[in-house]
């Protein structure tokens, strides 16, 4: 018998926000502990929340072994490798007081809005380990900077966002990400007349786009019920469309290992290559079912099996700056869209409810709310235009996707 232990720690200090002040201070500290337990094809699972004695969870792991589900899969062993961020220097009462200094600028700057939300610190530390030689750490110190903002004029719960995650706290950087929304947002521009418009989305959208969720699903493919299921292999998209499975903790800040401990070469995997569709994302059942490639795609869990689910996405870059990325032309940056869904072959629809006009690269004010519509194949293919290396902010790691869609006010 295997034994395999899951140890999660997690820390956070969260100052909160209400009309740009501070209304209060949340502190949350837990840990959580699982126990698998690997023998004839079947694995035992128990976990508990707080203090844990590993002869218990053994010994409880064990005996679910009776009941549970065939997994016929050897645990992954062999492996010792760790991804480490602390900052011990920087106390949760530094965080609090650059709060308040960074509310009190923002009221400066922009007392047309309030700001509303949160500045969270995040430490987490997660430990994978078995006795058939698998050790895998992964700890890290973050902060999520998470402030809606709201025009006192107006009826909406909200009309924007500013949005920072890095391992440091850039008051400045949030600043001038404040100075770019909320100035454009005051600023009202027409849609300019043309069906087909250059639309520009920050990355972070391929993880929400649910079609490379669903076709790019490895039980999906396996069982025929993706538009890609027949297509390994072929050029499916544009040839400067390349997308990539990604646990790199520099870009997600999470654990670079999935819940069956599988860790990818630089952290990623290729899903589709220069438009080509290479592999789905899979985990060991599905991979071995189909006769996939493990990309490393099982859920992280601490008490529960590895299922597949989706993945974060990231695309390669094809050009350097957003103004090279739309050539000198106007282009519509979509900021907040919501409603919208892809069908089962590829036409997407969506409203939008905050976006910004953009003339060489930079925002110029703020466009009616909008309609956009197209094909997935069209999107990444013949209309593909490119993604930036530049991104939304050199601590973020949204960089500028654009396309050409048809555009219309709601």
């Amino acid at each position: 018998m295997i034994y395999e232990k899951i140890v999660q720690k997690q820390e956070s200090f969260s100052v909160m926000i209400r009309n740009t002040e501070v209304s209060g201070v949340k502190s949350t500290h837990d840990t959580k502990t699982g126990m698998r337990a690997y023998e004839g094809g079947k694995l035992g699972i128990t976990g508990l929340i707080g203090p844990a004695d590993d002869d218990e969870l053994k010994r409880t792991a064990q005996e679910a072994l009776k009941t549970a589900v065939e997994y016929p899969f050897e645990p992954t062993g062999d492996r010792q490798d760790s991804w480490e961020y602390t900052n011990e220097k920087f106390l949760n009462e530094e965080l609090l007081d650059k709060t308040h200094d960074l509310l009190s600028e923002l009221k400066k700057r922009h007392s047309e809005f309030d700001f509303s939300n949160s500045v969270t610190r995040h430490k987490e530390k997660i430990r994978m380990s078995n006795d058939a030689g698998l050790g895998l750490s992964y700890i890290d110190d973050n902060i999520a900077s998470i402030l809606f903002f709201k025009q006192k004029t107006s009826l909406n719960i909200l009309d924007g966002y500013i949005f920072q995650v890095s391992r440091s706290f850039h008051e400045e950087e949030i600043l001038r990400l404040s100075d770019m929304f909320c100035s454009g947002y005051l600023t009202q521009c027409p849609l300019k007349a043309a069906k087909k418009h250059n639309v520009v989305f920050l990355t972070g959208s391929l993880s929400e786009f649910s079609f490379f969720s669903e076709h790019l699903n490895g039980l999906n493919v396996g069982m025929n019920t993706s538009s890609l299921s027949h297509k390994r292999g072929e050029k499916v998209f544009n040839e400067g469309f390349t997308l990539l499975q990604t646990k790199n903790p520099a870009l997600t800040y999470s654990q670079f290992f999935d819940s069956e401990g599988t860790v990818n070469p630089g952290y990623e995997f290729a899903l589709i290559e220069k438009g080509v569709f290479i592999n789905p994302y899979s985990d060991k059942r599905t991979s071995a079912k189909f006769g996939f490639v493990n990309t490393g795609a099982a859920n992280f869990q601490f008490d529960g099996a590895p299922v597949l689910a989706s993945p974060n996405f990231r695309a390669k870059s094809t050009v350097k700056t957003l103004k090279e990325l739309t050539g000198g032309e106007h282009a519509i940056l979509v900021y907040i869209l919501s409603g919208g869904d892809f069908t089962p072959e590829g036409n997407f629809g969506s409203p939008v409810q905050l976006a910004f006009l953009l003339e060489n690269g930079e925002i110029k004010g703020r466009l009616p709310q909008l309609q956009i519509k197209s094909n997935v194949f069209d999107m990444f293919g013949k209309d593909f235009i490119g993604i930036t290396k530049e991104k939304l902010s050199e601590y973020s790691p949204d960089q500028y996707l654009a396309v050409r869609m048809e555009v219309s006010e709601i």
